[in-house]
Order: structure tokens, then C-alpha cells, then sequence
């Protein structure tokens, strides 16, 4: 007797979307253990070149670990007394700028009401719009990151693996994709991918964040080495990034000297963000990683409700790997893959093709 075993389409929607919200609750849920995970991950991409490079010279393969993960543990603690000394100092200062945020506040009201303008409104729009807020955000973000690294022990565990495991895992993988193993294929082309996505959006961050650094120090806005780090930690949350990282400066460049030097670090912000980020970032980048501009802030909100601050910084990569791994394989789904793609880059293929 046949049975049939074919589910309607509203009956596999309903199995589908019951299962991503379990998975999604039980990330959630792990959101700690998951973002130690995805940092040494990180970690691991970004300084395994080093470990490669000193066993290419002929040094020990457990010397060459040991001595990346060294300078590993060194950046981290770095990062986290940078970060503590930092946020002491600017916990100490919040008063006062919050002194000088009331007396903008009185005479921006006083001359809007001068202007006959409804005070009742200006009141409204200012308790909606507190930069405060916005630096609180700053500040959370902050001390997520001082959160993951302070479990330096776990991080490094997980990376020392990772390391170890790398350079046979390899070579495994090289010999079964001459096979012809279509997924050790795009597990491959996800791996480039994800590895020049990182090392590049550090390097560029990492010079964003100096320029940055540079220009507000010349200026004598507070806390310049703090902004530019943030910059660069930033750098990593696409389009939404940005954004966050200059608000703080501008708010002090505001409440310091006034209105027209917070006009020229936000022009300064934009001017170092589009010649950097948007020029040369691209071209160092060559096809990018195919994703509609839509789908990169999509996936940024979405990763940060399911994985906290952090969930920014992974949302490129982890909606990536959705995107090639699942959705481009299954013939069903690939429609999605092409509707999350981004269109410019598909055209301008189709169009060498012709």
C-alpha cells in the first residue's frame, strides 16, 4: 500500500516557522555561550595568518600557537583596561556635560519660544530625541564586548581549538573538495568570503577609527582614543554603525565648543567614513558579499534582538551563511537566495554573461 507522505505547503510553513522560533529561543537563551563562540571565531580568523606565517618561517607548530594566543591575550586584556579605565573616566564626566545639556536645552527652548514657537512642542521633541539615551547605547555596546572578553579563559580555550584544529581540517577538506563535494564546495566559498569580510572591515575600521582618533584629539573633543576605538568596533555593524559611532563625539564637540565644531566633526565623520568605508573599502572588498542593502539593516536589527550588541557585529556573516549555505542549495528556496541578493551586483553579472 503507497502512503503518502507529502505535506501541504501551509502544513510545512506552520513545522518551519514553529522550528526557527525553538532554534531562535534556545539561541537566545544561550546568547552568552554563543557570542564566546563567535568571538574566538573571529579571533581565530584574524590572527591565524600569524600562526601560518611563523610556521612558514620554521617555527614550531606549538610555539607558533603559543605565541599567537599570547598576543591574543594581550590584545584582550588591553581592549578590557582600555575599555574599564575609559569608562570610569566618562562616568565621572557624564555629569557635568549633563549640567551643560540643560543649559543647551534652556536656551535652545528660550529662543524657539522667542520664536513664537510652541514651547509645549519643544518640550516633546527634546524629551523624544535625548542624546543621553543614545550614549547609554554606546555604553552597553561597550560593556557587552568587556562582558564576552572578561571570560578570557573560555574565549581562549575555544580559539586554541580552533587553531589547533585548523591546519587538518584543512588539508582534510582540500582532498574531499577534489572529489567533487559540492557542500565542502560552498563551505569553502563561505569560509573565503567570511575570512576577507573580516580581515578587510578590520583593517578598514582600524583606519577609520585612527583618522577619527586623530581628528577629534587635534580638535581637543574628550575621550578622542575612546571614540576611535569605538569606530573601529563599529565598523564591524554595518550601515547602523556608523551612525552610533559618531553621535558621542558630536554630542561633546557640541556641548564643548559649540554649534559650528560639532557642524565639522559631523562633516569630518562623513568626509573619513565615504573616502574610507565607502571607497576604498568596496575595492579592497572586489564583488562584496551579495547582500540587498535592505537585508544587511534587516539583519542587523534582527541578530541584535536574538543575540544582544553583539548580534550586530555577527549579523553579515551568520545571514551569509543563510544565504549559501541553505537557501542557494535548495532548489525550493533559491528564489530567496536571488531575492535577498543584491540587485546591482546580479544585474552587472548578467550583463558580462550577454
Amino acid at each position: 500500500m503507497n502512503q503518502t507522505t507529502d505535506f501541504s505547503r501551509t502544513l510545512r510553513f506552520l513545522i518551519g516557522a514553529a522550528s526557527l522560533g525553538i532554534a531562535l529561543f534556545f539561541v537566545q537563551n544561550f546568547a552568552g555561550f554563543f557570542n564566546m563562540v563567535i568571538v574566538a571565531i573571529i579571533l581565530a580568523i584574524l590572527f591565524m595568518p600569524l600562526m601560518h606565517w611563523l610556521v612558514r618561517k620554521k617555527v614550531p607548530s606549538f610555539l607558533a600557537l603559543l605565541i599567537t594566543l599570547i598576543l591574543v591575550i594581550a590584545v584582550i586584556v588591553g581592549l578590557i583596561l582600555f575599555l574599564l579605565y575609559s569608562f570610569s573616566q566618562l562616568s565621572n564626566a557624564i555629569p557635568e556635560y549633563a549640567r551643560e545639556m540643560e543649559e543647551l536645552v534652556v536656551s535652545v527652548q528660550a529662543f524657539l519660544d522667542a520664536s513664537e514657537i510652541d514651547i509645549e512642542d519643544t518640550e516633546a521633541i527634546v524629551e523624544l530625541v535625548d542624546p543621553f539615551q543614545l550614549v547609554t547605547l554606546i555604553k552597553d555596546f561597550l560593556a557587552s564586548i568587556i562582558g564576552v572578553l572578561s571570560d578570557t579563559v573560555f574565549v581562549i580555550l575555544i580559539l586554541a581549538f580552533l587553531l589547533i584544529g585548523a591546519a587538518g581540517f584543512k588539508d582534510k577538506a582540500h582532498n574531499i573538495i577534489k572529489q567533487g563535494n559540492p557542500t565542502l564546495e560552498r563551505w569553502a566559498a563561505y569560509n573565503l568570503d567570511i575570512r576577507r569580510y573580516t580581515i578587510i572591515t578590520n583593517n578598514v575600521g582600524m583606519m577609520v577609527g585612527a583618522f577619527n582618533a586623530i581628528m577629534l584629539a587635534f580638535i581637543g573633543v574628550d575621550f578622542a582614543i575612546l571614540w576611535g576605538v569605538l569606530s573601529w568596533l563599529l565598523s564591524f555593524v554595518p550601515m547602523v554603525g556608523f551612525f552610533l559611532a559618531m553621535i558621542p563625539p558630536v554630542i561633546l564637540a557640541l556641548l564643548e565648543f559649540g554649534w559650528p565644531t560639532a557642524l565639522f566633526v559631523l562633516v569630518a565623520y562623513i568626509v573619513i567614513n565615504s573616502a574610507v568605508d565607502d571607497v576604498l573599502k568596496p575595492k579592497l572588498m572586489g564583488d562584496g558579499l551579495d547582500l540587498a542593502a535592505v537585508m544587511v539593516l534587516l539583519s542587523v536589527l534582527f541578530w541584535g534582538l536574538v543575540l544582544g550588541p553583539l548580534g550586530g557585529i555577527l549579523a553579515v556573516p551568520m545571514t551569509m551563511g543563510i544565504k549559501q549555505l541553505v537557501l542557494e542549495p535548495d532548489p525550493a528556496n533559491r528564489w530567496i537566495a536571488e531575492l535577498i541578493s543584491d540587485k546591482t551586483r546580479v544585474e552587472e553579472t548578467e550583463a558580462e554573461t550577454e
